[in-house]
């Protein structure tokens, strides 16, 4: 037991999302996973393009979450992309909730603009997608 009579229950998982980005002309984009908390979220991988040389791209993000009082973890992936804004400008910014895990995680995420439902599982977050992409790797408060 811990001074604060509770069990330490930290656990550490791999998480790994990897896939395809398809859109009809060049794009940028930028992705960033953090582990949801209470206060402060934890910064646990990245991935970027800041090129609009493609309109089809690989990405993978490799990290590790893991939470001092719980034993799984809250990952959120945060995606901004320019697709659809003629590669450029303030593009757009969603999130995605990867659930509760308590083992390692392997996604195969493939989004392909090029079709219908290529933001099934998304939600708008601009506020906080912005604050998540800006700034240093770490994000207070709720999401």
């Amino acid at each position: 037991m811990n001074l604060l009579g509770q069990r330490q229950c930290k656990k550490s998982y791999n998480i790994t999302v990897e896939g395809t980005i398809k859109c009809h002309e060049p794009f940028m984009f930028n992705m960033r996973i953090f582990e949801l908390d209470k206060y402060k979220h934890d910064f646990v991988a990245e991935c970027k393009d800041p090129t609009s040389e493609s309109s089809e791209k690989q990405y993978r993000l490799l990290g590790k979450a893991s939470d001092m009082l719980q034993s799984e973890v809250e990952p959120l992936l945060f995606f901004w992309h320019t697709c659809g804004f003629g590669g450029k400008g303030d593009g757009t910014c969603v999130c995605k909730d990867l659930g509760n895990i308590s083992a390692d995680l392997n996604l195969k995420l493939d989004i392909d603009f090029t079709g219908k439902g290529a933001m099934k599982g998304f939600r708008h977050c601009k506020q906080a997608c912005i604050k998540a992409m800006t700034g240093d790797r770490t994000l207070y408060g709720g999401m």
